[in-house]
């Protein structure tokens, strides 16, 4: 069992993400959503409450990811920051997403996430 989960949907993200952990302390789901337009906006990402009472914002530098995407959250139940970034080349490389211990204790799963042009 993994704790978190995390997938796109293809052609410049023009849907939204959905990102959601496991029963243990984050029993809720987190949903973040990303204006079209290959990310030239920036993301909203928030909780529901339970352990994260806060809500998340992180953003993306221009065009279509080629800089690095840095997310955190305030202290309560993740006392440790996130990060999240992409390695150029639009989405062709996976994405890492990791927690530091804490809450958090489970490895974090990590997938590639493909990209298209529409």
């Amino acid at each position: 069992m993994r704790a978190f989960v995390f997938y796109s949907k293809p052609s410049c993200l023009k849907r939204g993400f959905m990102f959601y952990s496991k029963p243990s302390r984050l029993k809720i789901a987190f949903v973040f959503y990303s204006k079209p337009s290959c990310l030239k906006r920036g993301f909203v990402f928030y909780s529901m409450p339970s352990c994260l009472k806060r809500a998340f914002v992180f953003y993306s530098k221009l065009s279509c990811l080629k800089r690095a995407f840095v997310f955190y959250s305030k202290p309560s139940c993740l006392k440790r920051g996130f990060m999240f970034y992409s390695k150029p080349s639009r989405l062709k490389i996976a994405f890492l997403f990791y927690s530091k211990p804490s809450c958090l204790k489970r490895d974090v799963y990590k997938r590639q996430i493909p990209y298209r042009v529409a």
